[in-house]
């Protein structure tokens, strides 16, 4: 299991989703649930830059420059994301997440609310920043 403890947020985000879309349209998906949880991490490095960003703290900005300099590192920063997303979060690592979670109910209070602030709070904290 890779990054186990250190990754425990994702994994959260990742038994939450498996565990809701298995009770609410009654299929077992993993890569639904992974395509969430890359998902949050995007929006994670997002709010980062978008921090940075209001801070001024950076000294090149990857967002200037011509569009096929701009599509090129977009396309091999996707592609090592969703490579590293795929190695964390797929068959066997699943199986380990979902069964370090098995006796824990998802549709608590607390568990929705910590989603809210995961997925909710740093969207808008884009937003506002930008």
């Amino acid at each position: 299991m890779i990054l186990r403890k250190s990754n425990a947020m994702y994994n959260f985000v990742f038994w939450f989703f498996y565990r809701f879309f298995e009770w609410r349209k009654r299929f077992r998906s993993v890569f639904v649930a992974t395509s969430i949880v890359g998902l949050t991490m995007v929006l994670h490095l997002a709010l980062i830059y978008s921090i940075l960003r209001s801070l001024d703290l950076f000294i090149v900005d990857p967002w200037e420059g011509s569009y096929g300099r701009r599509k090129y590192l977009l396309i091999g920063g996707a592609i090592v994301f969703f490579l590293l997303v795929y190695l964390l979060y797929y068959r066997s690592n699943a199986k380990g997440i979902l069964e370090n979670y098995k006796d824990k109910q998802f549709s608590i209070l607390k568990n929705v609310l910590i989603i809210v602030m995961l997925l909710v709070v740093p969207l808008i904290m884009i937003f506002i920043l930008n």
